[in-house]
């Protein structure tokens, strides 16, 4: 068997040990496999069952070029090839022609330890139970902590093959890479991309959509509500949980200003009175704390419990008609508490009770019944 390649740990917070080289650089030829003589070659060459059949095979079926020398083009022929100039007893030879060959121009260094990993060494169950292990953190630390079984050990798959040692792995730009593969995999409830050793592009497990919960994305959807109830917007659901993939996915180039951005351009519109202030940075709430305060008075409420986005009394104090350049204009706050006591749960206030008793004296007194 070939020397086992000596890899870092996978872990981003892991010891910063260099990854060791994609090829042992001894004598028994390198990632040969440990295929040192004829006899071994024959053997991955033409007997099934075995890992090291399995990898060199992998792309066997390739349509030939016949404009390029054919060893270079498949794996089988390039190890048919290093048998017979002697590469496999050179190590440098080995692997100078190996980065010839197609496999090794798509798939890198990083794809040569992770097949190294699973067709040679046989490390990879220990190594896809570490990547799940580590994948399952981060993407709970994001909001997909109930992401399937199968959909985090196929991300971790492809994150080996994409970034195999733990330089790769906790690079700042991987990790942007890698967050976006959960949060996609999180909204269309399975995975897409590079599968297996060879490279190819393909549909990988699927399990369920998983809705932001907890973690970033909540902080974020939190956020978010809080924001639209003081700008007196209202969104559904999906909007603030569409909003939390969009801003755990490092592609869409979305942060969480982007979507406050368009609650504030609702909030003109919905307020449009309140336009220009709104333009100037005040809040909704601050606006119309004036109506709020006076429910609260009025009709014995508590202030927070008023939701300006829906509350009609709120909306038609801050439109009761529209000017001539179609912008709202706010009612006089002494006509809306007028309004307000219309609202048969004020008869049910002692403010009302009060009001009426002294309505009802003021009565009788101006007809000399009462002192």
């Amino acid at each position: 068997m070939a020397t086992k390649p000596k890899v870092a740990s996978t872990g981003p917070t892991g010891p910063a040990t260099p990854p060791a080289p994609a090829f042992d650089t001894g004598s028994t030829g390198g990632f040969a496999g440990g295929l040192t003589s004829p006899a071994d070659v024959q053997s991955a060459l033409t007997t099934p069952g075995s890992g090291a059949y399995a990898f060199w095979h992998q792309d066997d079926g390739k349509k030939i070029d016949p404009s390029r020398p054919a060893w270079q083009q498949t794996l089988s022929g390039f190890l048919a090839e290093a048998q017979k100039q002697g590469w496999l007893g050179n190590a440098l030879s080995f692997q100078k022609n190996f980065r010839q060959t197609d496999w090794f121009a798509a798939n890198k260094d990083q794809g040569l330890l992770y097949a190294t990993s699973k067709f040679i060494n046989n490390t990879y169950p220990v190594d896809i139970q570490n990547r799940s292990a580590e994948i399952k953190q981060l993407a709970t630390e994001m909001g997909y902590g109930t992401l399937s079984d199968s959909v985090i050990q196929d991300l971790a798959d492809k994150s080996l093959f994409q970034a195999y040692d733990s330089n790769a792995f906790g690079n700042a730009g991987y990790q942007q890479i890698l967050k976006s593969k959960i949060a996609l995999a999180a909204q269309n409830g399975g995975t897409q991309g590079i599968t297996g050793a060879a490279g190819a592009l393909g549909t990988g497990a699927t399990g369920p959509a998983v809705a932001p919960a907890g973690g970033t994305a909540l902080d974020n959807i939190n956020s978010l509500k809080s924001y639209a109830q003081q700008m007196g917007v209202a969104h559904v659901d999906s909007w603030y949980q569409d909003a939390a993939n969009a801003i755990n996915n490092p592609s869409s180039g979305l942060t969480v200003n982007d979507f406050m951005g368009q609650i504030k351009d609702q909030a003109k519109l919905d307020w449009s009175g309140y336009a220009d202030k709104i333009d100037k940075g005040f809040k909704v709430s601050d606006i119309v704390s004036p109506y709020i305060n006076s429910m609260a008075r009025i009709l014995e409420i508590d202030p927070n419990a008023v939701d300006i986005s829906t509350d009609p009394y709120i909306k038609k104090a801050a439109g009761l008609t529209v000017g001539p350049d179609g912008t709202s204009q706010p009612m006089p706050t002494w006509q809306f508490e007028n309004l307000l006591r219309q609202d048969p749960k004020w008869l049910q206030t002692n403010n009302a009770r009060d009001s009426l008793m002294s309505t009802g004296l003021d009565f009788l007194k101006s007809f000399g019944l009462a002192q």
